[in-house]
């Protein structure tokens, strides 16, 4: 049996880790998108409002929200 000297084996545990940190990093970029949600209030009841193809409706108290993706809420704040 041969002993292994210290420099393969280093690079080996350094390609390991690396190997891990490639897939841990991919799968954190994997995620879906989180939702976004936009409110406000002031309107008369039944108004309509819309954003990015999304409408929501006021309610009795003149209160809306939509909930949308982070993609609506970026181009929204252009």
């Amino acid at each position: 049996m041969t002993k292994m000297s210290s420099m393969p084996r280093l690079a080996l545990t350094a390609a390991i880790a690396l190997i891990g940190v490639i897939a841990l990093g991919a799968s954190a970029l994997a995620q879906p998108a989180t939702p976004h949600q936009f409110y406000g209030g002031g309107l008369t009841a039944g108004d309509v409002v819309g954003i990015g193809g999304e409408e929501g409706t006021a309610d009795a108290d003149g209160n809306w929200s939509i909930i949308s993706t982070s993609a609506v809420a970026d181009d929204a704040d252009e």
